[in-house]
């Protein structure tokens, strides 16, 4: 997780691993916002804005998969 301007974003890209989905709400009454609706990236992997809708103020998910091998490590943590 990434804290910017005091908000924890979820990134939308984490290297070796595939994003399967993404949602970020600025509440319960918008739509999921998706990386189509970014407006504008604060770096490579997080939105800095998704427009009225987003921000993942309020809800925010992004659901990867990495396939294991061996030589996975037995925890992952950021």
């Amino acid at each position: 997780m990434h804290t910017w301007l005091g908000y924890d974003d979820l990134p939308l890209y984490l290297d070796g691993w595939t994003r399967v989905a993404e949602c970020y709400k600025r509440d319960n009454k918008y739509d999921c916002s998706t990386e189509e609706d970014c407006q504008s990236w604060h770096n490579d992997d997080y939105c800095r804005n998704f427009g009225t809708g987003g921000q993942g103020h309020d809800i925010a998910q992004s659901i990867f998969y990495k396939k294991a091998t061996s030589s996975e490590p037995s925890s992952y943590r950021s």
